[in-house]
Formats: C-alpha cells, structure tokens, sequence
C-alpha cells in the first residue's frame, strides 16, 4: 500500500502526483490525487474498446458535492485558465492506493471517503461513498463525460451524444455505437445536459499538445448517506451488469503491514514493484501481452521481451510467460517478432532489430526458470527459423556479416535499436551499421540455440557455438577500442559516443565481453552516465548532449536518447557489476533510492525517463513497464546482496 499525507503538500505538487488502476483488457482509470484532470488521457473510465487497443475516454470525472445543513463542500479540482476551481484538495487529509484507490476528506465535522475499483474482466468501475460521520449528509454527483480516442481532444459538438436516457436509475449515454452506462445509488434527479468549458490539461501543455477541452454533464444525481452507510455507483460499458455483485466483490481497504525491516532488507520495495508490475499485465482473447507504459503506449514487442523476466519470471507466472512467447512466435514474420500493435489498422509493425534477440534471451530464462520438454521443443523450431532469417537477410537489412559473423542492420528513415526516437523523417540516433548491444544480443541467441539443441540432443548444435565463437572473438576487433577505454557504440561506420548500450555485452546471460574490458568499461560509465535516477543514454560531455527531457514532442524526442535517464537501465548496469565489479553500497543506495521513485510521478510505479541533470524530473509515462520490471529482476537476483 502506498500512503499520502496529502496536508504535506501543497497543491501543484500533489497535481503532479498521479494514480492508476488497470485490468487485463488493457482499460485503466488515472487520474492525479487532487482530483483534477493534468492529461486528457485522464478519466475514471479509460475502456479497451477492441482488448487490448482502442481505448477511449468515457467518464472523464464525476464532481461530488457533500451537503451538511446550510453548508456545502465541493470536492472537486479542475484546472480552468489562470484558476483552479472548486479547491475540493483543501478538504483532502488522507490518500491511499493499492488495489483501489481511498481519498479521505474531513469537510467540518463531516469525515467522508471516495474509493474507487476498476473490474479486472470488463470495463467496469466502481465508486464507494461512505459517511463515517455521526448525522446523515446529503450528496451531488455531476458526472462529466465524453466519447473519444483517449490520443484525440474532446470539444462541445451539437451532436453529442447521438442517444441518452435514464431508466431508473441508470444513465444511458450512447455515441457512435459505444456505450456508457452509470448506475447511480437510489435517489432522485435533475437532467442538466450542459457543457462544461475550458478545462486546462497542464501536463499536455508541458508537452506541447493541444491542452484545453470541454466536458458534458448530463444529470445531476441527488442522495442521501446515511450515518456511517455506504453507497456504490458503478460506470460500465457493459449492457447488463450485476452492480451489487460487482460492487461487493472488492476488498475496498487493505490494512497496513507493520513489518521490521533490517538494514539491507529490502522485501518491502520488492513486495511493491511486484504489485505495481501486475498493472501490466493483458490476458484478453487477442493476445496476452505486456503494456509498455501508461497511459499512451500499447503493446510492444521489445518492451514485452525486456519485461517478461521480471514481470512474470521473478512473480512465479511462467505459464502466462510460456504463453506470451507462443502468442509472438504465432505473429513472427521473415524471423522476426513485432515491434508495436497499433492502435489503428490491421497489421502489427516489425521495425525493430533487438525486440526478436530479447525474444531470445526471455526463451532462455523461461527454460532456466523452469524446464518444459515440449515448450522447448516448440521454441527451439522458432530458434531455427530466426538464425536462418538473420542468416539469410530479413527486413530492414537485418543481416549477420558473412565475414565476420556479427549482424548489421540499417535503413534509411527507419529506427530499430531501443533509441528509436524519430521526428517525422528524422531518426534522431539512426546507429545504422553494427550496433554494440545489438552484437550482444546476438552472441547471447547463438549461445542460446547452442545450449537449448545441445539440452535436446539435436544434430548441428555445434554449429551455434562455432558462429559464438566466432562473433565474440570479432566482437572485440570490432569493438573495443583500447584508447578510449571502452567499446564503441557502433561499429562500421564507427561511433565512439559513450552510451549504455554497452553494457549489455556484460550483463546478459552470456557475456561477450572479456574481464578487462568490462571493468574498464563499467568504470567509464559508473563515471559519466550513472545518476541517481537511472542512465544517461549520452556522456554529458558529448556536444549533442542533452540535460533536460522538457519543450514539444518533437524537442523531447531529440533528446529522449542524448542525455535523457533511463530507469530500466539500471537493471543491466547492475547486472553487470554484480558479474565484475560488486560495490555493494553503491547497489543499496540505488535500490533505497528506487523505493523514492516510487511515489515520485506515478505513485507505485516508476517513470519512463528522467532528466539528464539535477534537479531530475521524473517525465515521459508515469508507469513504464520495463523500468518496474528491471528494478525487480535484478533485486530478485540471489548473488544480489549475498557478498559482503
């Protein structure tokens, strides 16, 4: 559980502090603790339309009004130009998130609590309001909604909705064939089917997008709460829905663990990273899979790949881990696995090079995990069908050197190393040629082949480890150059930046990196690219360093990976030094700093990236999948914290 005091803050840090709730169709309610809409991504119902993709922003807020006697509290925050209004965090004393979300408000002598769930199956939420005061109180509830792509901004249009009605006490709203059904506690009403304007989304003004939208509120709902009763209201976009079973079905307060911790104990932070990885997981009919980041990325290949060892290798889950593996190998195309599913059209995008190599090491893991004679049997013809294409020559000239056995990759316009940024034609780092991190990988897959024929008792295996040996003694002629003191970030045409990437010749499974060169190595980027916060993905001593992840999409994208720190990073640098250079007290205070990072931006999960310099700002997703899922993987890592 994680727990605020929200008095301990005054209001625009609180407005930067956000929440989240997800289920496994890919759906979500978030929002920021004041209650006040920073995104329009925000909503309390974000639904999947067609699981895990089209998500659409339907209930965007509900205004709740308490009425005691003669006084009135609203609770409600937004953002309007140069105010924000009503002030409802005044009332605000307590807040706390785990598998639902409890706001607590003290309004006079009123003490009342909003708790919200969202349904793990169906795009369902539910809200608890509960009077823990002594004299009855009365309510208002306004919701505000909207139909829209939750990428798309909403404004008043004659036209919304196409159709609503209140039957009982449901609320039926319908547009463009989506429905929104709310069900509100027994009552009474007044129809209002008036716009709300000119909210202001400051998080989407920082990043340089449209930021301003309207709101319809189609009823007002009147109540009355009981002393110390409790009432559900359930917004769904089911048809039929058991809104009693539903509502009950939660268990709405968790108690607070007390637990003795020692020094270098650190099952608390691990209990939390395991939670906050759920928040990843879809298992609906199209796919299981892994979402990237919310709120705005889908599934993506490489992430999915990246985060399957701590998402559901270190949580126990190695069958839904199995199954993902299965599913991709189902969607591979000329030896490859997909980069994106888009959210719009009918075939995934295969534009990465690393995504199917990671696919690789998460088969090797998975089998070191738990061994399964005919998964890996299945695995291994998938194995063969990816070193053939990479052999043969795939997409986007994805291709091993036949003179010196290590992959080269490359094509105009075109990104397809984990630094993908693009602006509009423009690849930012484009690493064409011989990637470090993408040889690497490379070794570590042959490697791999040759390990799981070898276990199967297959004809050929050696083969692998001759093409092993083969790269890893090129890799270091390529590579390594002596006089900076570390390996360069591509090869032909050479690239000597100083970027992380290198790591990953030490941290994977099975090393392509030699002893010296890795100490040298770490001790360049422990000095250059190591912060408090993650990786720089660029030596601030480059010229086209950049120190701040700030400006529009386009500015932040040229600097996304020229400067900016990356979270997940830390998984493979720590990784590495517990291979060949273990500093214990620098691993302790990077973990005690990953529990800070917890309730930073996105309170129990970690962001996508972070400033390059102090102070840093967390920025980019507030819940990045595979900066939670290093953090895990490597705190699960037995060899860890067992050294003195």
């Amino acid at each position: 559980m994680h727990q605020l005091n929200p008095t301990d803050y005054t209001y625009e840090q609180l407005s930067r502090k956000e929440w989240i709730l997800t289920n496994q169709l890919g759906a979500y309610s978030m929002g920021t603790i004041p209650g006040t809409n920073t995104r329009k991504y925000h909503g309390l119902l974000v639904a999947s339309i067609e699981p895990p993709t089209k998500r659409m922003v339907l209930l965007a807020n509900i205004d709740i009004t308490l009425i005691d006697g003669e006084k009135k509290y609203q609770l409600a925050s937004h953002q309007y130009p140069n105010t924000v209004y009503p002030e409802g965090s005044n009332y605000l004393t307590q807040f706390n998130t785990e598998d639902t979300i409890c706001w607590t408000y003290q309004c006079g002598n009123i003490t009342f609590k909003k708790h919200l769930a969202l349904d793990k199956n169906t795009n369902s939420i539910v809200m608890k309001l509960e009077n823990l005061s002594e004299r009855d109180i009365q309510i208002q509830l306004n919701p505000l909604v909207e139909h829209k792509d939750y990428h798309s901004d909403f404004y008043e249009d004659s036209n919304y909705p196409n159709n609503w009605q209140i039957t009982g006490n449901t609320l039926k709203i319908e547009h463009n064939n989506i429905p929104l059904n709310i069900h509100f506690p027994d009552g009474a009403y007044t129809k209002k089917a008036c716009w709300y304007y000119n909210f202001e989304y400051l998080r989407d003004y920082d990043r340089g997008l449209p930021y301003k939208g309207d709101l319809w509120n189609p009823v007002e709902w009147h109540i009355t709460l009981k002393s110390h009763e409790s009432r559900y209201m359930v917004a769904t976009t089911e048809k039929q829905i058991d809104v009693e079973k539903l509502s009950t079905s939660f268990q709405w307060e968790t108690p607070t663990k007390k637990t003795k911790k020692n020094k270098d104990d650190f099952s608390s932070l691990k209990e939390k990273l395991i939670a906050a990885s759920e928040k990843f997981i879809i298992d609906c009919p199209s796919r299981t899979s892994v979402i990237a980041g919310y709120p705005w990325f889908t599934d993506w290949g490489r992430d999915t790949m990246i985060s399957l060892p701590g998402i559901f290798l270190c949580t126990g889950k190695v069958d839904l881990a199995k199954k993902i593996l299965r599913s991709y190998a189902k969607q591979m195309k000329q030896g490859l696995i997909p980069n994106r599913f888009v959210d719009k059209g009918e075939h995934p995008e295969y534009n990465t090079v690393d995504g199917t190599l990671w696919y690789v090491n998460s088969i090797y893991l998975t089998l070191q995990q738990e061994w399964d004679e005919k998964f890996a049997v299945d695995m291994m013809q998938v194995l063969e069908e990816i070193y053939l294409w990479h052999n043969k020559g795939t997409l986007y000239n994805i291709k091993v050197d036949p003179e010196d056995g290590l992959l080269h990759s490359g094509q105009d316009g075109v990104q397809l190393t984990w630094m993908d940024a693009k602006v509009g034609d423009f690849v930012v780092t484009p690493r064409r040629g011989k990637a470090v991190e993408i040889n690497a990988l490379w070794y570590n897959a042959l490697c791999t082949m040759h390990w799981l024929s070898k276990k199967l008792g297959l004809n050929g295996s050696e083969k692998y480890q001759q093409e092993a040996d083969r790269v890893k003694n090129n890799f270091k002629e390529k590579f390594w150059d002596k006089n900076l003191g570390y390996y360069l970030d591509v090869a032909e045409p050479n690239d000597p930046s100083l970027r992380p990437n290198m790591l990953f010749a030490i941290s994977l499974p099975f090393s392509v990196a030699g002893k010296s060169e890795s100490l040298s190595t770490l001790k360049h980027v422990r000095e250059k690219l190591l912060t408090p916060h993650g990786m720089r993905t660029l030596s601030p001593d480059d010229a086209d360093y950049k120190s701040r992840y700030k400006g529009t999409l386009p500015e932040r994208d040229k600097a996304y990976h020229q400067g900016t720190v990356w979270p997940w990073l830390f998984g493979t640098y720590l990784s590495a030094c517990i291979k060949m250079d273990y500093k214990k007290d620098e691993v302790l205070s990077i973990l005690k700093n990953m529990e800070n990072m917890l309730t930073e931006v996105g309170i129990g999960g970690i962001s996508e990236v972070y400033d390059g310099d102090a102070p840093q700002m967390g920025e980019g997703c507030p819940w990045q999948a595979w900066s939670v899922a290093e953090a895990l993987r490597v705190l699960s890592t037995k060899a860890l914290l067992s050294e003195d």
